[in-house]
Order: structure tokens, then sequence, then C-alpha cells
């Protein structure tokens, strides 16, 4: 590719959404071979820590991000981190996740909230899940990584407990976990109505990670109505210094979507 990210801010490839027509472990050497300086995924837990840390080793990039285990989510389900009847299923997810975050030494990890049955009190599923943050940041302390809690918009993910950038810091506050901050998915507060560019400065103390993807579609940016060149040099303007994730659905192919690079000229 001709493409080369010399810019001021971090970019990471998604590779549970970008090169998917590669096995995911070819998926990182691509993502190297586009420029890329580091990777993040959803759930690394399929591939043997070896084999992921010798492709690491061997293309020299970083490991931005993945998720805690979230059990049924992905296929539809509540989750298991604000169900009060999964604690111990959570608990053992909390357990993998941390050898993975041992080796291969992500600089974060989201804890999704899930989606609880909508009978149940939503206070009562938030006081789950702000119980689960607290156990899951004390068996992670040693570690230099940080947790990150993901608002998601409720038109696409239905009963998802945290859809907003306020409800999402509101948790961080009373949880009063000192290593946790917000991944600002443009595309969901985007989806939730937001004004991307005054919640980015008004919250940008709170905010840990950022990913993007155009609206409507999901797909990169330049194919829908956000003004991603404005919020880019937002960014650059307010010294983002942490990762800004590329999570959306490549149009044709990931290869030929890279066309939104020019918003970094």
């Amino acid at each position: 590719m001709s493409n080369t990210l010399i810019i001021m801010l971090k970019l990471s490839a998604n590779i549970s959404l970008l090169f998917t027509e590669l096995p995911l472990l070819d998926r990182i050497k691509a993502a190297a071979d586009a420029g890329f300086s580091a990777i993040e995924l959803h759930f690394p837990y399929d591939i043997p820590i070896e084999d992921l840390l010798n492709t690491i080793e061997k293309t020299k990039i970083k490991i931005s991000l993945f998720n805690f285990p979230s059990g049924d989510f992905s296929n539809g389900g509540p989750g298991i981190a604000s169900i009060a009847e999964r604690t111990a299923h959570f608990r053992a997810a909390v357990a993998e996740a941390k050898m993975y975050i041992e080796a291969l030494e992500p600089f974060a990890i989201n804890l999704l909230s899930g989606s609880p049955p909508s009978h149940i009190n939503s206070n009562h599923s938030k006081k789950i899940f702000i119980d689960n943050l607290k156990y899951a940041a004390e068996r992670l302390k040693n570690t230099n990584c940080l947790i990150l809690i993901e608002p998601i918009n409720y038109y696409d993910r239905p009963n998802f407990l945290i859809n907003t950038t306020s409800e999402a810091i509101e948790i961080i506050e009373k949880s009063e976990v000192k290593n946790l901050k917000v991944l600002f998915d443009i595309y969901h507060m985007y989806r939730m109505g937001e004004d991307i560019l005054s919640s980015i400065k008004i919250n940008f103390n709170y905010i840990g990670h950022i990913q993007f993807a155009d609206y409507p579609g999901r797909k990169q940016p330049g194919t829908g109505e956000i003004n991603f060149k404005k919020i880019f040099d937002l960014l650059k303007k307010l010294d983002y210094n942490k990762w800004l994730g590329a999570e959306y659905i490549p149009l044709p192919t990931t290869d030929e979507s890279l066309s939104w690079l020019k918003f970094f000229d």
C-alpha cells in the first residue's frame, strides 16, 4: 500500500472488522503493513496466547485494546457483567482476561456492561455492574492495563445498560475506580444524538480510548454524514495522546476503504 500513517494521532486497526478476508493472525501483519502501529480486537480468547505473542513480536505492533470475555453477549444475549446470577461466570472471565493481559500487555481492556432484561430495574443492574468493575479493578491492580467502559446506542443494541457518555461517567464516579475511563465510540454517540465535538471537549479527561465509524452504515469515514476532519483536527488540538481505533465495516475492502487517511493531511 502507498498510504503511510505519519500523523500526530495514534491509529489502531480493529481486526475484528478490518482485513476479515484473512485469518485473524494474518490480519495483524496486514494492519502493520498498512501502517497501523497498533491493533485492537473484540475477543482474543480463541487464539492461543503463544500464537498471538509470536505474531506481535514479528510485526513489532502493539495491542491497544480488547474486551473482557462477555459470555453470550456476542450472540444477542445479556452478557455477564450486570447479571447477579452470572457473578461466578464473570469472575472466571476476569481470570481468563488477566492471563491475556499479563502476556500481551494491551494498553486497555473494555468491560461491556451488557443488556440486562428489561424487567430488571436498571439501577439494580448498574449496582451489579459497579460491583463487578471493582472486582475486576482489584484483580488487575498489578497490571498497567487501563479499564474502559463503553456506552453503546440502544437502536443497535436494545436494553444495553449504558447508552450515553454521561451515563458512563456516572458509573465511573460512583465506582470510585481510579484506573477507569470511557471508551468513546463516535458512531454510537452520534447515533445517540450527542454533539461529538462538544462531548469530546466537555468529557475529554474521562476519555481513555476513541473508536470511529461513519453513520449511517457504520462504514469508513467519508461514507456518511459525520464530519471526521473536524473531529480529528479537534483531537490534535487537544493533544489527544491515547489510541484512536478504526472500528468500521470496510466498503468494499479494507485496503480500498483507507481513503479516510486524507483527513490527516
